[in-house]
This record gives C-alpha cells, sequence and structure tokens, in this order.
C-alpha cells in the first residue's frame, strides 16, 4: 500500500508539471497567432503546433528526469521504499506522463485545427495539422511519446551520476547524454520527424526500437549506480 502511495505522489507531481508546461505552451501559440493576424505583412513562420512541441517537451523532460531523482529519491528511501522501485516506477509514471502529453499535444492541435477551419483559414489551417493519412497520425504519436520519454531517461541517469559521483564523473555522463541527444535529433532529422523522413532511410519501427532499447539500457545503468548509494538526507 505504501509503495503504491509512493509512485502516486510522484505521478501527481509530474502531472502538475507536465500542465504547467501545456499552458505555457498554449499561451506561447496563442501570442503566435496573433501577431500572425495582427503583422500579416511579417509573414511569420506558423509551424505546426505539434512540432513546436516538440523540442519544448523533451527539454521538459530532460529536466523532470533530472529533478526527480534530487526531489524524489529520498522521499522513497525515507520510506522504506526500494532503489528498484523508484527506478521503475519513475520510468513506468514518465512514460504514462509522456503518452499524455503527447494526446493533449495532438488534441489541442485537432481543436485548433477545426477553429482555424470555421473562419476558413486555409493557409494557417494547413499549417497547423500537417499529416497526410492516419498512418501518419499514429506514428507522429507515438513518435512523441517516445523520443520526449527517452530525454526524461537520460535526465535521471545524469542526475543519478551526479548524486553518486560528483561533478567530474557526472560531467562525463552529461557528455556521453549530449552524445546521445545529437544521435537522437539525426536520426530524426527533427524538422521532419512527422512525415516519417529520416536521413539515413531507416523505417521509424526501426527508430523507435532502437530509443526504446537505449531507454531501457539507461534505466538498468541508472538501477546499479543508485542501488547502493548513501541516501544524501537532511
Amino acid at each position: 500500500m505504501r509503495r503504491n502511495r509512493a509512485v502516486k505522489n510522484m505521478f501527481r507531481e509530474q502531472l502538475k508539471w507536465a500542465s504547467w508546461l501545456l499552458l505555457i505552451l498554449l499561451f506561447l501559440r496563442a501570442g503566435h497567432y496573433l501577431l500572425y493576424f495582427l503583422f500579416p505583412e511579417a509573414e511569420l513562420m506558423l509551424i505546426p503546433f505539434i512540432e513546436a512541441s516538440h523540442q519544448p517537451a523533451k527539454i521538459y523532460m530532460l529536466l523532470t528526469g533530472i529533478l526527480t531523482v534530487f526531489i524524489f529519491l529520498e522521499l522513497f528511501v525515507r520510506h522504506g521504499q526500494t532503489r528498484k522501485l523508484f527506478v521503475t516506477g519513475s520510468a513506468a509514471v514518465s512514460f504514462v506522463v509522456s503518452a499524455l502529453l503527447a494526446a493533449a499535444v495532438y488534441i489541442m492541435t485537432g481543436i485548433g485545427y477545426f477553429l482555424l477551419s470555421i473562419f476558413d483559414l486555409q493557409t494557417v489551417a494547413a499549417a497547423s495539422f500537417p499529416f497526410d493519412g492516419e498512418s501518419a497520425r499514429v506514428t507522429g504519436f507515438f513518435v512523441f511519446t517516445l523520443t520526449i520519454w527517452f530525454y526524461y531517461i537520460i535526465g535521471l541517469l545524469i542526475a543519478g551520476a551526479f548524486y553518486r559521483f560528483g561533478g567530474v564523473i557526472g560531467a562525463v555522463f552529461v557528455i556521453f547524454a549530449v552524445v546521445l541527444l545529437f544521435a537522437e535529433n539525426y536520426l530524426w532529422a527533427s524538422e521532419t520527424f512527422l512525415t516519417g523522413f529520416q536521413p539515413l532511410n531507416i523505417p521509424a519501427g526501426i527508430l523507435l526500437l532502437l530509443i526504446t532499447g537505449a531507454a531501457f539500457i539507461m534505466l538498468i545503468a541508472t538501477f546499479f549506480i543508485l542501488k547502493d548509494i548513501r541516501i544524501k538526507t537532511k
């Protein structure tokens, strides 16, 4: 029972943080639309909301992964929970949050497309919903979910390394993480990730499997880093 409570508390907090991210994204999007209509002569670029949300969601999940170690690890251990539960529970919670974030962004995109269509703003509507068929939407959803979750796991690994080893070795993990992030961005060709085009012509399904496999390897590494660590209680 106490185990479920710890995971639920983590889920509830991460959901609150994700809600703030969505509010910020909506606010920025509303401002972008306002500038678009007030200054049409400026020819502002109105990229799809899903694509505009992707990079901020990645950064958010990376920071959430880092914060999770420093905020929740001590709480888990203080309440008699294992490091294994912390790592597995964190991975499960963050995956659900990633999927909910992706779903919320897709729903908002659909609502925006509908509202713009009412006013017959075809150019803006086309730029806001760049899909060709149902399969592209489904693929895009899984890409969005798994790639931002991948960033969370990297954040978890970085924070675990800093927590246990300190600055020098932690910095080595940061360099390793940067290499992974550059590789992920290159493989997906971030500017066209929703269309399924990759510079190496690797099928989207294979890339998703690679990302998932890399995430699980990092989760295992995070567990071994944290399993014998002395918790820094206040």
